[in-house]
């Protein structure tokens, strides 16, 4: 399978899991601009200096800085799997008038499972960006500037949904008979 897919969905619902599992078996590309970010944060680069007080606010990164590093990574590749990106109507814009996107899947899950695995997640990783506050925040950022992403890519007729409230296990399958 050569596709060009984004994920889609709430801090936490689990993109950056099921993107893993896809792109070790479909031998895909994950590009995730969390990971991006944080590697940069970790070596204390220029960008990492700029995205860590972002972040830290619960804010996301502006478009332009996303876009010029989404572009950067993507340029010349053949099959890959966004992860967290595009966040806002003018990301998305951007990415179309540069490459054709194949799938975007919306994985969908409550507000209620997204804070719980967010804690979770904080407890296990000791992720400064998931306290109750900042996931608080981003969640509310995501609602505003990444929800109309859904009618967005749905008017474009590549939107395929599914819940992602079982089992990672039970996620994947799901996933994998959507792409087939």
């Amino acid at each position: 399978m050569i596709k060009k897919i984004i994920f889609l969905g709430a801090p936490g619902v689990g993109k950056g899991t099921l993107a893993k599992t896809l792109s070790k078996k479909e031998n895909l590309e994950h590009i995730s601009t969390g990971d991006i970010f944080r590697y940069n944060i970790k070596n204390n680069t220029l960008l990492g200096k700029e995205v860590k007080s972002i972040l830290a606010a619960g804010n996301f990164v502006s478009d332009d800085l996303t876009n010029k590093i989404v572009k950067n990574t993507i340029i010349n590749k053949e099959g890959y799997i966004l992860d967290g990106y595009p966040r806002t109507i003018n990301q998305a814009k951007f990415l179309l008038d540069l490459v054709d996107i194949d799938d975007v899947i919306l994985l969908d899950a409550t507000d209620q499972v997204v804070i719980e695995r967010l804690t979770l997640r904080s407890e296990k990783e000791g992720r400064t960006d998931d306290t109750p506050e900042i996931i608080s925040k981003r969640l509310e950022v995501y609602n505003k500037q990444t929800k109309p992403l859904i009618d967005f890519f749905k008017s474009k007729g590549i939107l395929r949904k599914i819940s992602v409230v079982g089992s990672r296990e039970d996620n994947f399958k799901k996933l994998m008979d959507i792409l087939k």
